[in-house]
């Protein structure tokens, strides 16, 4: 049976240091004994080995995507947004929304006309 993930990059984060630091010929030992434990081609063994933790750009389908190889070391978390509406208040705009068909475009200025008879059918 093989590692699991984490078993794999804890590897990855150890061996790669070690890769990019050997000669030519000790790499060729490092990568041998990488791909038996971990049981990637050669190939994909080599490429991770040399860009973990760096970035790389990549082409598929004609478009250049950025990509960071394995988990970089000081990954920010992202600050939650607080809440605009209460609960209240999302209800009541649902009941507006179902109103008008589950309509999904910009609607219209409301008047005060509309805006009455809006407040009687909720009512």
């Amino acid at each position: 049976m093989g590692l699991n993930m984490k078993e794999r990059k804890a590897v990855i984060k150890e061996t790669c240091g070690r890769y990019r630091k050997s000669r030519k010929k000790e790499k060729g030992q490092i990568l041998d004994e990488f791909i038996k434990l971990t049981r990637y081609n050669r190939k994909y063994a080599g490429w991770i080995l040399r860009n973990w933790g760096r970035k790389v750009w990549i082409r598929s389908n004609g478009e250049l995507i950025e990509i960071i190889a394995g988990i970089p070391e000081n990954k920010r978390k992202r600050n939650k947004k607080p809440k605009k509406y209460d609960s209240e208040v999302i209800i009541t705009l649902k009941k507006i929304w179902y109103m008008f068909d589950c309509l999904c475009c910009s609607l219209p200025a409301i008047d005060s006309n509309s805006l009455q008879t809006c407040q009687s059918l909720l009512q």
